[in-house]
């Protein structure tokens, strides 16, 4: 089992987003709201996200089996949307993409991300990869979020 990691392109986002919401339906469900924003997400917004974040994408055999994206802003890079197909989860598939989306900028110091504050394994993953919690927010008045960052200076 091979996986590539490479950058997305415009005719990989109908297939991003349908794999987007089958992976954050658990996530989605954990926190009773159906509306979080991958869920909501729209073809047009994945599309335009393609060309002003770098998107990059896991493939196996040419089927993509994840994603994530970031977005620049000096010299902080701010990741998301961080996404393994449910039926490739715990191969290894997110962390490759969380070190390729820091390796994207070499020069960023600061990295930066949100997630559910009830995704004990999602955490988990970040608290491995140096990440600390530095705050919370809601989403939707319903779900509340865990800001986490890393600094390599």
């Amino acid at each position: 089992m091979a996986v590539t990691i490479s950058r997305a392109k415009k005719n990989d986002a109908d297939r991003i987003l349908k794999l987007q919401k089958v992976a954050f339906l658990a996530e989605a469900k954990l926190n009773d709201d159906m509306f979080i924003a991958p869920m909501t997400e729209t073809i047009d917004g994945l599309t335009k996200a393609i060309s002003t974040h770098r998107l990059l994408i896991a493939k196996i055999d040419n089927q993509i089996v994840g994603s994530v994206r970031i977005r620049f802003d000096d010299r902080t890079a701010h990741i998301g949307r961080l996404f393994v197909d449910p039926d490739h989860q715990g191969r290894g598939i997110g962390r490759a993409l969380m070190i390729s989306a820091e390796a994207e900028h070499p020069e960023c110091r600061n990295f930066k991300l949100i997630t559910g504050k009830k995704s004990a394994d999602n955490i988990r993953l970040y608290e491995k990869l140096g990440y600390v919690i530095t705050g919370e927010l809601m989403e939707n008045d319903a779900t509340v979020l865990v800001i986490m960052e890393k600094s390599t200076t």
